[in-house]
């Protein structure tokens, strides 16, 4: 988008210096052939190219505008922490600056959708109303994009199976009371889940027994926002 605003920018800045200089062209005119009433002569032609100066002066604020945007999207794809809190039916994820990034919401008829900065519904858990898993998520165009299924083994927490998402499967793994990660098939953690324990800095923003979640680096987009939700539907169930 902001290739166009630059290009409208570009004409409307050759639009009046063009108006500019034919307004100079009759000026000189005038005056060398003695004409009277000049200035109503060039009056028009300056006042557009006025004109297409603002307008330019206004194309280039929305173009440093969206390349602001831009750069702002980018520096928070790039954050791996995020640190969540609570209300009754909420569960918010904001990055350690405090801007809110992601919410989980309990839309009610069992149904958990994450909401992201924009307010749009990126992806939805649905599950059976009488049992809190298994469950499936679909994104926002209904589409199925990861499902849920319990697992074999007890556990303190009320979930510790494996998220499948496409041909992978991350497995809920608790490592103490309040902390538990989320790890691939190959042990690797994708996500660390821990509460009890925050930077100093953050603990002037954020309560100091808030969940705090990071993620591993290369974790893209998608499951990301997957983990997420899954992430937030078990705060939600505490």
């Amino acid at each position: 988008m902001n290739e166009i605003y630059m290009d409208i920018t570009n004409q409307y800045i050759k639009q009046s210096l063009r108006f500019m200089h034919i307004a100079l062209l009759v000026l000189l005119i005038c005056i060398r052939w003695d004409i009277p009433h000049a200035i109503w002569i060039i009056s028009p032609l300056v006042t557009f190219s006025l004109i297409s100066g603002y307008m330019s002066y206004l194309y280039n604020i929305r173009t440093n505008d969206t390349i602001a945007e831009k750069d702002e999207r980018a520096e928070r794809i790039k954050t791996n922490d995020y640190i969540s809190l609570k209300d009754g039916i909420s569960v918010y994820f904001v990055d350690p600056v405090g801007r809110k990034e992601y919410t989980v919401r309990n839309r009610g008829k069992s149904i958990f959708t994450l909401y992201n900065q924009r307010n749009f519904p990126v992806c939805t858990i649905q599950k059976s109303p009488l049992s809190a898993s298994p469950f499936i998520i679909r994104n926002h165009k209904q589409k199925l994009i990861a499902a849920y299924i319990e697992g074999s083994t007890p556990s303190h927490l009320i979930f510790n199976g494996k998220i499948i998402i496409k041909d992978e499967s991350f497995t809920i793994k608790q490592i103490h009371l309040h902390h538990f990660c989320l790890e691939s098939e190959s042990r690797e953690r994708i996500a660390y889940v821990q509460k009890g324990w925050m930077p100093t800095l953050w603990q002037k923003r954020f309560p100091a027994n808030a969940p705090t979640i990071t993620f591993k680096d290369d974790t893209d987009m998608e499951r990301r926002e997957i983990l997420l939700l899954v992430i937030g539907y078990i705060f939600l169930q505490k």
